[in-house]
């Protein structure tokens, strides 16, 4: 019997399911990096809204930013920032 091309069969066979296994652990792990980061966003906000005082001159008036709703939007887009896949554009926080 002849065996030859047996290995380039069964390379043209096994390589498209590595790829597809490969894939879908890429997009899982870039999936996983996102959640974690929107929901370090939503802790940052929180937290801004929590911790600034809105009687603070430090943070209103003649210290720094306009309103507690800026610092809050200004937390979120800090940690949103760091990740490569949110474009500060796109960013809407309500």
């Amino acid at each position: 019997m002849d065996q030859r091309g047996s290995t380039y069969l069964e390379t043209l066979i096994a390589l498209p399911v590595l790829f597809a296994v490969y894939a879908t652990l890429m997009t899982f792990g870039w999936l996983s990096a996102g959640r974690v980061v929107a929901q370090r966003a939503a802790s940052a906000g929180a937290r801004a809204a929590v911790v600034i005082l809105p009687d603070d001159p430090t943070y209103y008036g003649t210290g720094g930013a306009a309103s507690k709703e800026e610092c809050v939007h200004e937390a979120v887009r800090r940690v949103l920032a760091v990740y490569p896949h949110f474009s500060l554009e796109d960013i809407k926080v309500r």
